[in-house]
């Protein structure tokens, strides 16, 4: 009698429960084997790999990479499907050098780590009341360790430090074998195993056959492998537009994108009243009927504007865009998710609101005296920006030095994967400006910034704030930030230096398609933003005479 599929229910379950048992086993045992790694102090594979040794004799009572036991306490496991486990450690910034070993460049932002170190363990020497430093095991120790600090912050900006391999990490015989002796002994029916390895199998097989042979004789075997994979998924008829949204919120590196897909994604969850939407239900009819409901009430209970309603609807395409993209392959005609429902979608048009400040206001922002430290220097940040061609809060916060009397950076906002080819940036340093950075800088490049405030977000954040008190004081009936200055120095000098908008898009390191091909050809010439930048400081000191 032949067997059928519909007669075998304890075995799929014990398979189930077997599967889920090794995953869970795989998981504990996997996580253990690697942090043992840490107090076998070497990798263990076929035989043990010895670390190497500290090059500073400071610590060696203790063992290499245990300092904190952050690195090692992070490791965890993360299931990704039926037949994979993913080890991996928290995004510690040092965790992949040390175990893939390697070379780090020295920065200006490392320098200034180390030379806060060293004088960190000089400041903590023990001194007699005559001044002289003790003569002890602990001064001797902090001797030891400043000298290091001071040997790696005097290294030059740009050399390569080579940090030794000490894996603690990666595919292991010895933990393999650990694994099969156990799932080997977890199976108590071979045969029904080998069974249901044989239909899954003839599943792959089915899949093969239905993408025909006039696809697969043109496919490689990696396009082969993801189109079946993506057939046998369980969500190969149902797509999951939330989640497949989320995990590109994951993916992106830009915080700014990520929040706002998570925002669109969002957005469309609370208007559905659903967790999961089948990517099959977002139609033309539903993004209208969404769009024409938000001019009536958001999610937070008032209606949106255009502009809002425009962004959320535009994230949404980009997600679904990107959907059709990786479930799509047009190469082969394979087409998972048909048509276009944004073609007929009646997104409002998108303008962005201009955040112009005439010379006026900008002279009494300039002049404006307060009792706060956080308000004077908000008003100097801003007014170092305008006179920086408007350049962004960020790029300003990441620059470390000056050159020949200038500013060179590269914009973070067109540093993406897309752009390969970026045209830095240079400022020349005027007379305004040099009186603010200046002010700012004691020891290496404006320091105030970076020993005050820890971070990007928190600069920011402080900056904003002291734009808001400023306005507050001046009775400005608009809400200023730090990218006012951006489009004040763009308006003003068009609008009243006379600047060519070429020139102005050069100025504000804009990338410009159309010219790509004439670029490789052309010289960059920053005296073109030289003559703009000072046309429109002098916009400033001409409107001071004339008060006077």
């Amino acid at each position: 009698m032949q067997m059928e599929r519909t007669e075998l229910p304890d075995f799929f379950k014990e398979l189930s429960t077997l599967v889920e048992d090794a995953h869970r086993y795989a998981k504990v045992a996997g996580v253990n084997f690697f942090k043992q790694n840490f107090r076998r102090q070497g990798f263990l594979d076929t035989s043990l790999t010895p670390w190497a040794k500290r090059s500073l004799a400071i610590g060696s009572d203790r063992g290499v990479l245990i300092q904190s036991g952050k690195l090692r306490d992070s490791i965890h496991a993360v299931s990704r499907g039926i037949d994979r486990i993913i080890y991996q450690t928290d995004p510690l910034a040092y965790a992949k050098i040390h175990n893939e070993g390697g070379y780090i460049v020295v920065t200006e932002r490392m320098k200034r780590y180390f030379w806060y170190l060293y004088m960190k363990s000089t400041g903590s020497m023990q001194k007699r009341k005559n001044g002289e430093l003790r003569q002890n095991k602990a001064n001797e120790r902090l001797s030891t360790m400043a000298s290091f600090y001071k040997s790696m912050a005097l290294k030059k900006v740009g050399s390569r430090i080579r940090i030794p391999k000490r894996q603690y990490m990666g595919e292991s015989a010895t933990f393999m074998k650990q694994l099969d002796t156990w799932i080997a002994s977890g199976v108590t029916n071979g045969e029904m195993i080998e069974y249901e390895i044989n239909a899954y199998i003839q599943k792959i097989r089915r899949e093969y056959l239905k993408l025909g042979q006039d696809r697969t004789q043109f496919m490689s075997c990696m396009d082969l492998k993801e189109e079946i994979e993506k057939s046998l998924a369980p969500d190969a008829e149902f797509i999951d537009f939330v989640e497949f949204a989320q995990n590109i919120v994951i993916q992106t590196k830009k915080k700014k994108t990520a929040e706002w897909y998570s925002s669109s994604i969002d957005t469309l969850c609370w208007y559905t009243k659903r967790k999961k939407i089948d990517i099959k239900l977002i139609t033309s009819f539903l993004l209208n009927k969404m769009i024409k409901d938000l001019y009536q009430s958001g999610p937070a209970g008032i209606p949106l504007e255009p502009g809002t309603i425009s962004h959320y609807l535009r994230g949404l395409r980009a997600l679904y865009n990107k959907a059709k993209l990786y479930y799509n392959n047009e190469d082969f005609d394979i087409i998972r998710i048909p048509g276009d429902p944004f073609k007929k979608a009646e997104i409002p048009e998108y303008r962005r609101k201009r955040k112009n400040i005439d010379i006026n206001t900008l002279l009494r922002i300039r002049d404006f005296q307060s009792d706060k430290r956080r308000t004077n220097m908000a008003r100097d940040v801003f007014m170092m920006m305008f006179y920086m061609m408007g350049v962004n809060i960020n790029d300003l916060y990441s620059i470390s030095c000056e050159r020949r009397g200038r500013l060179e950076y590269t914009r973070s906002k067109t540093n993406t994967d897309k752009n390969h080819e970026q045209v830095p940036l240079s400022v020349k340093i005027e007379p305004e400006l040099r009186t603010l950075l200046d002010k700012y800088t004691e020891g290496y490049f404006l320091s105030y910034f970076h020993t005050n405030y820890c971070s990007l977000n928190n600069f920011m954040r402080a900056i904003n704030s002291g734009l808001k008190d400023i306005c507050l004081n001046l009775e400005i009936d608009f809400k200023v930030t730090t990218n006012w200055a951006r489009h004040s120095w763009a308006s003003l000098a068009r609008n009243k230096a006379g600047v060519p908008k070429a020139d102005i898009d050069f100025c504000l390191g804009h990338v410009n398609n159309d010219y790509k091909m004439a670029d490789i050809y052309i010289d960059i010439d920053y005296s073109i933003c030289d003559k703009a930048n000072r046309a429109v400081l002098d916009l400033l000191q001409e409107k001071e005479e004339k008060k006077d």
